[in-house]
C-alpha cells in the first residue's frame, strides 16, 4: 500500500457501517518532474519507450474510462503520476457524474465527466471484449518502435479526453495536475499540434464530486519537488506564460475552426448555385472568398502535413509554433528565458496579424458573398438543372 492515509478515512472496520456515496480528501501530491520519452501512442504488441539512454519495453493496457496501466517488461513501475482522487458510489448513477478541479480562488481549471451509459455499452460492444479492456497483448507480433509513422487511431487516441469511474464500489481517478487543453480544431487536416494545459504550480486546490444535485469537495496541496531549487515564484511564472501560450493557441484554433466552417458553406452554397442558376458570379466570388480564406489558414496550419514525417518536410506555422514554445517552457522546473517571452510577444504579433485578416474578410468577403445569394433567392427545394441530351449509341 501506498497510500494509507485513504484507510484512516474509511468507516472503522469495527463497525458494520459501509462506505457512503462521497469523496475521500486526497493526499497531499509532489510534483515530481519525469522524463517522458517521445514517440507516438503505443501499437498493438510490444513497444519501447525512448528515455535517456535507456529503451525499456511494455505493454499498455486501457480500461473502459480511458486510464492507460503500462507493464513495463525490463522497468520498474512507478506510482501514478499525478493526484489520485478516491470517491465512492453506492450505485450506479443514472447520468454522468462530474469531477471538477478548482484552484486555491475556487475557479475551475479542468472539469472532466463520466461516460453515458449507453455510450459505455457501445463501447464494450464494439470492443468485442466483456470486460472492455482495450490491451497490447504480450506475445502478439512486435509492434512499431515509438517514433514511426502516425494512424490515425493514435492521433484520436491522443486527442480523447480521459473518463471518470462511475461504478458501485470505490472508484478512482488519477488528475495528470495539468488544466484544461487549448480549444480542439473540429476538423482533421493539416499539422494539428499536440493541446496539453499547462501543469498546475504548487499550491492549494480543491476537487469537487458532482452525482446528481449532490456536490461533495476536498481540498489538497500539490506540492513541490523537494529535490529542486527554482523557487515558488518562478514556477508560477512558468505556469502563467504557459497558461498564455494554452489560451492563444486556442484562438488560433477556433479561427482555423471558423475558416474551415465558412469554407463548407461556401463550397456548398456555390455548388447548389451552379446546378440550379446559370449566374456565375456565385461560383467565382466563392473561389475568390476561398482563395482569401485558405491564405489565412495556410499561416496559421501547415494544411499540406499527412503524417508527421511532413513536419519536417514543410515549414512549421502559427499552431505549431506555439504548442512547441508551451512545451519547451514546461520542459523543466525552472523560470520561464527572456528568450521564451520574446518568442511569446513575436508570436502573438503574428496571430494578430491573421485575425485582422479574418475579420476583414468576413466584414467585406463573406457579406458581399452573403448579398450574391439573397440576391439569387433560390427557393428551398429547386431541381437541378437539366443538362443537354446525351446522343444515343449510333445515333
Amino acid at each position: 500500500l501506498d497510500d494509507v492515509a485513504l484507510l484512516h478515512q474509511f468507516p472503522d472496520a469495527a463497525s458494520d457501517a459501509q462506505p457512503a456515496t462521497g469523496l475521500f480528501r486526497p493526499r497531499d501530491t509532489i510534483r515530481y518532474g519525469r522524463l517522458e520519452g517521445f514517440g507516438h501512442s503505443p501499437v498493438l504488441g510490444k513497444n519501447y519507450a525512448f528515455a535517456g539512454g535507456l529503451i525499456p519495453a511494455f505493454n499498455q493496457t486501457k480500461d473502459p474510462d480511458g486510464e492507460k496501466k503500462t507493464a513495463w517488461l525490463d522497468a520498474g513501475t512507478n506510482p501514478p503520476n499525478g493526484v489520485i482522487v478516491h470517491y465512492t458510489l453506492t450505485e450506479e448513477p443514472s447520468e454522468p457524474i462530474t469531477l471538477a478541479f478548482l484552484d486555491a480562488e475556487g475557479q475551475e481549471i479542468r472539469v472532466l465527466k463520466s461516460k453515458e451509459p449507453q455510450a459505455e455499452e457501445a463501447t464494450t460492444a464494439a470492443d468485442g471484449q466483456a470486460d472492455g479492456l482495450t490491451t497490447a497483448e504480450p506475445f502478439a507480433s512486435t509492434g512499431s518502435i515509438v517514433g514511426g509513422e502516425d494512424t490515425a487511431s493514435d492521433e484520436d487516441d491522443k486527442d480523447k479526453e480521459p473518463t471518470v469511474p462511475a461504478k458501485p464500489g470505490l472508484n478512482r481517478f488519477v488528475w495528470d495536475m495539468r488544466y484544461a487543453k487549448a480549444t480542439k480544431i473540429a476538423t482533421k487536416g493539416g499539422d494539428q499540434a499536440g493541446r496539453n494545459g499547462p501543469l498546475a504550480a504548487p499550491g492549494t486546490y480543491q476537487v469537487r464530486l458532482t452525482i446528481g444535485d449532490q456536490t461533495y469537495t476536498e481540498a489538497f496541496q500539490i506540492l513541490k519537488d523537494p529535490r529542486i531549487s527554482t523557487s515558488q515564484e518562478d514556477l508560477e511564472a512558468q505556469f502563467a506564460l504557459r497558461l498564455q501560450v494554452r489560451d492563444r493557441l486556442s484562438v488560433v484554433n477556433e479561427a482555423i475552426n471558423r475558416i474551415r466552417a465558412i469554407g463548407e458553406q461556401v463550397d456548398a452554397w456555390a455548388k447548389r448555385l451552379e446546378e440550379t442558376s446559370g449566374d456565375g458570379r456565385i461560383p467565382a466570388a466563392a473561389k475568390e472568398l476561398k482563395t482569401k480564406l485558405d491564405g489565412i489558414e495556410g499561416e496559421l496550419i501547415q494544411k499540406q502535413a499527412k503524417s508527421s514525417q511532413d513536419t519536417l518536410n514543410f515549414p512549421v506555422k502559427l499552431n505549431s509554433k506555439l504548442a512547441g514554445l508551451g512545451e519547451a517552457i514546461g520542459s523543466g522546473d525552472t523560470a520561464p528565458t527572456k528568450q521564451q517571452h520574446d518568442l511569446f510577444a513575436d508570436l502573438s504579433v503574428r496571430v494578430d496579424a491573421q485575425l485582422a485578416a479574418l475579420r476583414q474578410v468576413e466584414e467585406s468577403d463573406v457579406a458581399a458573398f452573403n448579398a450574391l445569394v439573397r440576391e439569387a433567392a433560390l427557393p428551398a427545394i429547386a431541381p437541378a438543372r437539366a443538362r443537354s441530351q446525351v446522343p444515343a449509341a449510333g445515333g
